[in-house]
């Protein structure tokens, strides 16, 4: 058994593990070329990891000072993992179920009703891929508040957060209903990964930090 203190360090060393094992997953599902079945496992493993992650995040950035915004940014970071999931699941059914029965377009009619639900049916994993932009991108802007006085992330990280958030709100709402990559405008998501994947070293460089801050709290 171990107690509060090290349950705390044990959770931000999960959040460290998952959050480089998320930011890894994203990276390769959007830039790798890879096998059907590796390229749906690691597309699938990506909302997880997301998911576990918060929590770690959470216990790290509370030690210097637990609030509201931390709290639902958290808890957004995790609706968005359960909805990029939902997202990544179902554009993988529409897209293998319709290829593999598209008809010949020689075949009018059942062409022209093939297309319609194809369409129909990417219409709803778009609209779950913006639901996934606005959870993450929300928890990054209120995150990235809670960096501001933070002695280990600090302002610089609470300025490019909040900026990223909100960026990537606008276009959002700009290109709906179609998400901002698949409509040819500019994708924030990668800069989102970058900004996760720099708050996940900034943890790893400050262990000595989070056990000086978890002994002030027991004395």
């Amino acid at each position: 058994m171990f107690g509060e203190k090290e349950l705390v360090v044990r959770w931000v060393k999960c959040g460290i593990v998952c959050g480089l094992a998320a930011d890894l997953c994203y990276g390769l599902a959007i830039g790798a070329p890879l096998p059907r079945m590796v390229a749906n496992i690691v597309f699938w493993s990506f909302g997880p990891l997301l998911i576990v992650s918060a929590p770690g995040i959470y216990h790290f950035i509370r030690q210097h000072k637990n609030s509201i915004t931390l709290q639902i940014g958290c808890l957004f970071l995790m609706l968005a993992g359960l909805t990029v999931t939902m997202m990544a699941v179902v554009q993988r059914a529409v897209f293998e179920t319709f290829i593999a029965n598209r008809p010949e377009e020689t075949d009018v009619p059942a062409y022209a009703a093939w297309k319609m639900g194809f369409e129909s049916g990417n219409a709803v994993q778009l609209g779950l891929d913006i639901v996934w932009d606005i959870f993450i991108l929300v928890a990054t802007v209120l995150i990235a508040v809670t960096a501001w006085s933070h002695p280990r992330l600090g302002k610089i990280m609470a300025v490019s957060g909040v900026a990223i958030g909100l960026a990537g709100l606008f276009l959002n709402f700009q290109t709906f209903p179609t998400p901002p990559a698949a409509a040819g405008s500019f994708d924030i998501g990668p800069l989102v990964g970058i900004w996760f994947l720099v708050v996940v070293i900034l943890m790893i460089r400050s262990f000595r930090w989070l056990r000086e801050a978890l002994d002030g709290q027991a004395s």
